[in-house]
């Protein structure tokens, strides 16, 4: 919903399975976060050509707070997050699929917490999945700039929901808020694939497209940006497209 708005459920237990969204000014679904290591019952939804595909809201502030399990592909963001965690700072994000996002995944969360850490597994993620599309990419702007994900940035503040009327969601869940950068911040990644992430392209259909990098850092805070640790990370069919 592109005002800002949200639907609320009074029930203690709910399934969210099996839905699509497309096309969505907005926000194509808001979903909650869950329990780590819980079984969630909101899984395989499916968001496209959407400002924001699927954006998560505080659930569990004094929980391990847990994203995925969505399929997200040509949206201007793919999956945002934000939430503000307590006790030790943890949230974990796991089997997302993603492809043709301008940023496919947008790691970020709030915490006060000495100890912060984001745990990312068991996802793929393309920059141009449909090489052999002979209308898809018919100028480089279709298919330049296309980020897998924006690396970890733990601050003071996270965003709860909703958000307001007349704000763009693409900027306002991803501010700042003048919140300062944690210094104890930390992602591991692991069991992760890219694919098709080049500064430059050769296909046939693909020559034009070009700068598209499995890694993308915040655009205000760089510096303040979390260490990474990679364990079966892999980017597939890439060249010089990293970072």
């Amino acid at each position: 919903m592109g005002d800002g708005s949200y639907a609320t459920s009074t029930r203690s237990s709910i399934r969210v399975m099996d839905n699509i969204a497309i096309g969505s000014e907005g926000v194509g679904f808001v979903l909650p976060h869950g329990a780590c290591r819980a079984y969630l019952y909101i899984r395989k939804n499916t968001a496209s050509s959407c400002q924001v595909g699927v954006a998560y809201t505080e659930n569990l502030p004094k929980e391990c707070q847990h994203a995925g399990y969505i399929t997200v592909f040509h949206n201007v963001r793919g999956m945002m997050m934000n939430p503000t965690t307590s006790g030790h700072g943890a949230v974990e994000v796991s089997h997302v699929i993603a492809a043709e996002n301008t940023v496919s995944v947008v790691l970020r969360y709030g915490s006060i917490s000495d100890y912060n850490r984001l745990v990312f597994s068991r996802s793929y993620i393309a920059a141009i999945q449909r090489t052999d599309c002979e209308y898809c990419w018919k100028k480089k702007s279709d298919c330049t700039g296309f980020n897998g994900v924006q690396m970890l940035v733990v601050t003071e503040k996270g965003i709860k929901w909703p958000i307001g009327n007349n704000r763009d969601p693409v900027t306002y869940l991803d501010t700042l808020f003048e919140s300062n950068a944690s210094f104890d911040q930390a992602c591991h990644m692991s069991d992760i694939e890219f694919y098709n992430f080049k500064a430059e392209y050769s296909g046939k259909y693909t020559s034009q497209c070009m700068e598209n990098y499995a890694l993308y850092t915040h655009r205000d805070v760089a510096d303040a940006t979390a260490g990474h640790y990679m364990t079966n990370v892999n980017c597939k069919d890439c060249f010089h497209g990293w970072l």
